[in-house]
């Protein structure tokens, strides 16, 4: 009996220690992993057809939502975390809600207006109407980022997760009615706007009673600095994300489309088990920079996060696999062969985002948008050369020299701020470990093997991370994460009664 109270003792120090990391992981589950399981489900109502037609669809969104976000996330990390009073913090609050607030309204009116000139054009297949509500809803992203972004900067995880998991459970639900009911993509599209813009005008009212809202000149000029290089930077990585959709929307079958977008939305679990370390360690890597001892912290983070992302990495390939070959219909089955290669994509792209805190931890985002341009360039220049020719390998191929083109400039750049000294043959012998467990997987149709398999597919990843120094102590390699204190003063954007 004291050995339970012993054991249960400690289970629960545990959970009160790494909450933080459990709350986020939650997040991501709910957040990205509801949507994966609920695929069996909606193939059943959306043909490979429909589905990709939704996916070229929600392309054209997701471009409109980047000019709206307007890098709100990093503008929040950049200047308001190293505030020095609660007064200052609220000014730049202020400020940087009103930003999202012209930002959303100019988005909205241009989408709205142009609208009629690039739909037909565009062939998407999905009425005004619907594109319509859909534009409307991606105007307002920032709006929705930025109280998610000061609960992380406040260390605010339970909050966090309590709006990610009813803002999952609601998108999932009225996908599934409104299929149900027969009203298709657009059905879908409808239903998630009109969710997005309530959820807006709930999120601004909140975060005017907390902070106020004012336009700056100050705040004005440290967004167009930094903003504007950041979200150009990001449209250019689209031609890393999405921009292949419509180059392979003319050049191969419907059905090989759905295949390779359903491969690729499986692979975007790739970064779930990494995603609740960078929502914690993102908001602070900066600071740390300039703190005694932050430069050796930080690449022991780097390789920290390598580690949960190539163990994370093996886990979708191979439970992926599984869940095409059983759960999804036997026209989605095509699918499997591509896994591997888009989560190889994935992998690299998370990569990026490891070393890239030397260009973002400047005070303007020029160097942001030079990395992600060119990287940008290249894979739409390889889109161009290689999908006439070698169809959605090609595009994985395009994509994978734009994300490793990245990878290189990032380090580079980064260094004159951050001289961190990124475990860089340890990543590429962790790639090829990685590769080399993929290739010798065993064969779909034997379930106990596979099992057999995983298991020593992450005693060889552990192994490796020892043998290469990514880690250095097991049973340390959790500790740095509980070094924790929230950023900058403490004001509640989300809170429920005005300052006074």
């Amino acid at each position: 009996m004291s050995g339970f109270v012993r054991l249960r003792g400690t289970a629960l120090a545990l959970a009160k220690r790494y909450d933080f990391i459990i709350f986020y992981a939650l997040s991501i589950a709910l957040g990205r992993g509801l949507s994966i399981f609920v695929l069996p489900i909606t193939s059943r109502f959306i043909p490979p057809g429909d589905y990709a037609r939704l996916d070229v669809a929600a392309s054209v969104i997701e471009i409109c939502g980047l000019f709206a976000s307007f890098a709100m996330t990093d503008l929040v990390f950049r200047f308001a975390a190293p505030a020095k009073s609660e007064a200052e913090q609220r000014r730049i609050a202020s400020g940087i809600l009103g930003i999202g607030l012209t930002c959303a309204a100019i988005t909205f009116a241009v989408t709205q207006l142009v609208l009629p000139l690039f739909a037909a054009g565009l062939s998407l297949g999905v009425s005004e109407g619907a594109l319509r509500a859909g534009l409307a809803a991606a105007a307002c992203v920032g709006l929705i980022e930025l109280p998610l972004a000061w609960l992380r900067m406040r260390q605010r995880p339970g909050l966090y997760l309590i709006f990610i998991a009813g803002r999952s459970i609601a998108q999932i639900t009225l996908m599934i009615a409104v299929l149900a009911a027969g009203h298709g993509p657009e059905g879908v599209i409808v239903s998630n706007a009109c969710l997005e813009l309530f959820l807006t005008l709930v999120l601004v009212y909140k975060q005017m009673r907390a902070f106020g809202v004012s336009l700056s000149r100050e705040m004005t000029r440290h967004a167009l600095n930094y903003s504007i290089p950041i979200v150009i930077g990001s449209l250019a990585m689209f031609g890393l994300g999405t921009c292949d959709r419509f180059f392979l929307a003319g050049a191969v079958p419907a059905a090989t489309l759905a295949h390779y977008t359903l491969a690729g939305k499986l692979a975007f679990a790739t970064p779930l088990l990494l995603q609740p370390f960078l929502l914690w360690w993102g908001p602070q890597r900066i600071a740390l920079l300039a703190e005694k001892g932050g430069l050796e912290r930080s690449t022991r983070m780097v390789g920290l996060g390598m580690v949960i992302l190539a163990a994370s990495a093996l886990f979708v390939v191979l439970v992926g696999a599984l869940f095409l070959q059983f759960a999804m219909p036997a026209s989605y089955h095509g699918a499997i062969a591509l896994l591997p290669l888009l989560v190889f994509v994935c992998v690299l792209n998370e990569i990026a985002s490891l070393v890239n805190v030397g260009a973002f931890a400047k005070s303007h985002g020029r160097e942001v948008l030079l990395v992600n341009g060119l990287g940008g360039l290249a894979a739409f220049l390889g889109y161009v050369v290689f999908v006439p020719l070698a169809g959605v390998h090609g595009a994985i191929g395009a994509t994978i020299l734009g994300h490793g083109l990245r990878i290189a400039l990032f380090i580079a750049l980064g260094r004159s701020v951050a001289p961190i000294h990124y475990p860089i043959a340890a990543i590429a012998g962790m790639s090829v470990t990685m590769a080399m467990l993929v290739y010798v997987r065993p064969a779909l149709d034997d379930i106990l093997l596979q099992a057999l398999f995983a298991l020593f597919a992450f005693a060889v990843i552990l192994a490796v991370a020892r043998i290469l120094g990514l880690v250095t102590n097991f049973s340390t390699l959790f500790g740095g994460l509980a070094e924790r204190k929230p950023l900058g003063p403490a004001i509640e954007p989300l809170a429920s009664k005005a300052p006074s």
